[in-house]
């Protein structure tokens, strides 16, 4: 989920299109992003996403969100937005580090990269900065006069991301977001479905503030750090690994340095159980990703024969090893059926389920 890059999306600048006498998106952002950085203040929002195939409701959530900002520091609560947040974060916008905590486990910091770099500035998020605004216009909204920014992004290079719209509703006179609006639909390639997305978030309070209370950003002096956030890690290198695949072809992560390399772990009986979804959904991306600068390999515990004949009826062509265990010691995974996500520098990047690693790769394939 991206729905925490999403909201500053009201907050930063992007390059744009200029609409006229009216100031042009980039302007408008620009200043909202200036105010909010010299500014201390709180404010609440109400989020929803809806989430459909077919007609049909497949996922949704709503509640509430809570700021205290006093640059550099962000203090964010949520509720009844679990699978999407932490239930608290603190942010250093300078130094570029999370701070969470979740009841049952605790503090843990978190080296901001990726998606996440867009906390400092959206033009660094690799998604996200490929939004075109194509209308700014004067309106209102609950009596407030405010800017209205469309914008779309582009279908990439993939075809996952089908459609992309937003509008953004940002008050003329404070320049705080007062409402965002986001539609897109999201391909899966190899299941062949396409899921569309609805989400909303508006403005329930704003305040400004001499300063926020030092507590709201305190930490303890001693924070373990944790490889992950929200789907990501910050980049290391990845280990040199090397085995022979299937086919009997020698495989190496060193090889595929300049593309972005998706490892697949799966398992056999796992993939029998579900009907070969991971497997088909793997091999989608895989396919569409030949010589675009996107590689996927596969790897699975078992006999190199029947991993063999196994990919071969379900007509899998990813190259694929059986060397699990040491392949899963060097990139950390325990999990039966996990990605790891590798940056065209040969620095992992992410670990992910295998749906979630899609919007992922859009982040680091560029058109």
């Amino acid at each position: 989920m991206r729905i925490f890059v999403i909201f500053l999306l009201w907050l930063l600048p992007l390059g744009v299109i200029a609409q006229g006498s009216l100031p042009s998106a980039a302007e408008i952002l620009a200043e909202a992003y200036r105010r909010a950085r010299e500014t201390a203040f709180t404010s609440s929002y109400v989020a929803s996403l809806i989430s459909k195939y077919d007609g049909e409701e497949v996922f949704s959530l709503g509640g509430s969100i809570i700021f205290w900002s006093e640059y550099p520091w962000l203090r964010i609560e949520t509720v009844g937005l679990e699978d999407v947040f932490l239930p608290v974060e603190i942010v250093d916008l300078k130094e570029k580090v999370i701070y969470s905590y979740v009841p049952e486990r605790g503090w843990a910091k978190h080296v901001v990269s990726g998606g996440w770099l867009s906390l400092v500035d959206l033009d660094l998020d690799p998604l996200f900065r490929r939004v075109k605004f194509s209308t700014v216009e004067e309106g209102t909204l609950e009596g407030n006069a405010v800017w209205v920014l469309k914008g779309y992004i582009p279908p990439d290079t993939f075809g996952l991301m089908r459609q992309f719209e937003t509008t953004l509703w940002i008050d003329r006179v404070s320049y705080v977001g007062r409402k965002t609006e986001i539609y897109f639909e999201f391909y899966f390639p190899g299941l062949d479905f396409t899921t569309t997305n609805e989400l909303v978030m508006e403005l329930t309070s704003y305040e400004e503030v001499d300063d926020v209370p030092d507590e709201r950003f305190a930490v303890p002096d001693e924070v373990p750090e944790a490889p992950d956030t929200a789907g990501r890690i910050f980049p290391y290198p990845a280990p040199e690994l090397r085995a022979v695949a299937t086919s009997g072809e020698e495989i190496s992560l060193a090889d595929f340095r300049e593309q972005v390399v998706v490892v697949f772990f799966w398992d056999m009986e796992a993939e029998i159980a579900d009907f070969g979804v991971n497997l088909a959904l793997m091999e989608g991306l895989r396919s569409r990703g030949e010589g675009k600068g996107l590689v996927v390999i596969g790897v699975v515990e078992g006999d190199p024969e029947i991993v063999g004949a196994f990919l071969e009826g379900f007509e899998a062509g990813m190259p694929t090893i059986t060397d699990r265990a040491s392949w899963a010691e060097a990139l950390g995974v325990e999990e039966a059926t996990f990605c790891v996500l590798v940056d065209s520098e040969g620095n992992v990047y992410a670990k992910t389920d295998p749906f979630s690693v899609l919007p992922l790769v859009l982040e680091l394939v560029e058109e």
